[in-house]
C-alpha cells in the first residue's frame, strides 16, 4: 500500500463525522415495541414506509463512493471490499437458478451495490449454473463462476463454500489480512463443513508506508464502522 495524499485522509475524516453517534441510536436501543423502533428510525433519517435495509445500504455506499473517488491510485482496495457484497449478490442468484426460484422471489434482496459489474436484468434468465456462469464471463468472477459450475453443479453449500473462499483470497491479495481473519472467523462459526473455506492468514510484516501519517488504515477502518452502524441499525431494528 502507499502513502496518501492529505487530501484523501481529509475527505475520510469527513466522512466519518456522518457516522451515527450511540446517542444518536439510544432511541432504538430504548424502543419498546415496533412503533417506537419506527419513530426512532424516522429520527436518524429512516422512511418508514420504505423497507429499512436498502436505505441502509444505500447509505453504506456513500462511504464506499467517498473512499474511491478520493484515493485514485488505491482504489483498489476499497473496491476489494465492496466485492464482498457483490459476491453475496452472486451467491443469491447462483441459489436462485440452483432452485429455479423466479425474479421476484429473490430481486428484492438484491443489494445496489456501487460501483456493480453484476446487472440482474443479464443474469436473471440463466437456465442453469452452467448458463449463469457463461453470463459472468466479462465480470470479475469469470474463473470462479466457471470453476465452481463444473466442480459442484447445482451443490449450493458446496459452491458457496467456494465463492466464500475465494472472497477471502480476494482480501489476502489485497494485503487485507486482519479483514481475512475476520471473515475466516464468521465462517467458522457455521459448523465443520464451512471449515473447509477458510485459508490460512500469513501474517506480514508492515511496510513503511502502512505506517505513515495518511496511510490506508484510517480509511479501511472508517469504511469498517460504517459497515458497524448498518449491522447494528439492522439489528436493532429486527431485534
Amino acid at each position: 500500500m502507499k502513502a496518501l495524499r492529505p487530501y484523501g485522509h481529509a475527505r475520510m475524516c469527513a466522512a466519518k463525522s456522518r457516522l451515527r453517534s450511540r446517542a444518536d441510536l439510544l432511541p432504538l436501543m430504548l424502543a419498546e415495541n415496533a412503533e417506537g423502533k419506527r419513530r426512532a428510525l424516522q429520527t436518524i433519517g429512516i422512511e418508514r414506509d420504505q423497507p429499512l435495509f436498502p436505505q441502509l445500504f444505500a447509505r453504506l455506499m456513500k462511504f464506499y463512493q467517498t473512499a474511491i473517488d478520493a484515493y485514485h491510485d488505491d482504489a483498489h482496495i476499497f473496491l476489494a471490499m465492496l466485492r464482498l457484497h457483490e459476491l453475496e449478490n452472486l451467491k443469491l442468484i447462483w441459489r436462485a437458478v440452483t432452485r429455479s426460484l423466479p425474479p421476484d422471489g429473490w430481486m428484492p434482496y438484491w443489494r445496489e451495490v456501487a460501483f456493480a459489474t453484476l446487472d440482474p436484468r443479464t443474469l436473471r434468465d440463466a437456465s442453469s449454473v452452467r448458463d449463469l456462469a457463461e453470463r459472468l464471463k466479462r465480470t470479475p468472477y469469470a474463473e470462479i463462476a466457471r470453476r465452481v459450475a463444473e466442480a459442484h453443479g447445482n451443490d449450493l453449500a458446496a459452491a458457496e463454500l467456494a465463492f466464500d473462499q475465494w472472497g477471502t483470497a480476494m482480501l489476502m491479495r489485497e494485503g487485507l489480512h486482519s479483514l481475512a481473519d475476520a471473515r475466516n472467523a464468521e465462517l467458522k462459526k457455521r459448523g465443520p463443513a464451512a471449515l473447509r473455506a477458510v485459508i490460512p492468514v500469513v501474517k506480514r510484516r508492515r511496510r513503511k508506508a502502512e505506517l505513515a501519517p495518511f496511510s490506508l488504515h484510517p480509511a479501511v477502518s472508517i469504511l469498517l464502522l460504517a459497515e458497524d452502524e448498518l449491522r447494528n441499525i439492522n439489528r436493532l431494528a429486527e431485534s
